[in-house]
């Protein structure tokens, strides 16, 4: 796989999987899996980390919005390894994150174990996840 077709993926993923959390977290919050209380609470864990995760995604979108290609990098094959790694760390994260929400609007878990669980998760998640995250969507060049 190149580069550029595994940064869009990664990039499309990330954007609609983070709303797509927000919305559920709204979702469960409107059929009565949290109380108002919670729900501040959570927002108030989530919406700094991933403020972080989409700006760099949201930068590196708007300084290559003419879709120029570095044909020397964007378009070389992609190592297995870094797909693999960047898959499995992008993937369990949100994953983990969006059932560890659903299991404690459902009384799976407490909330005090959510809460624990995101501090755990981001903490564990936000170095690994930052670091592929400014790799891959780093901007190298200004446009003026």
């Amino acid at each position: 796989m190149k580069i550029a077709k595994h940064r869009q993926k990664i990039g499309k993923f990330i954007l609609i999987a983070n709303i797509v959390i927000f919305i559920l977290i709204f979702i469960l919050y409107a059929i009565g899996g949290f109380l108002t209380e919670e729900l501040m609470e959570i927002l108030k864990f989530l919406i700094p980390i991933k403020s972080i995760y989409m700006t760099a995604l949201v930068k590196f979108i708007i300084a290559n919005k003419k879709q120029i290609l570095d044909e020397k990098s964007d378009n070389e094959e992609l190592m297995p390894l870094y797909k693999t790694v960047t898959n499995i760390f992008v993937y369990t994260h949100i994953i983990t994150l969006s059932l560890m929400i659903v299991f404690c609007a459902f009384n799976i878990i407490s909330f005090k174990f959510l809460i624990n669980g995101i501090a755990i998760l981001e903490t564990f998640f936000g170095a690994y996840i930052g670091l592929i995250i400014t790799d891959m969507f780093k901007v190298e060049k200004n446009e003026e």
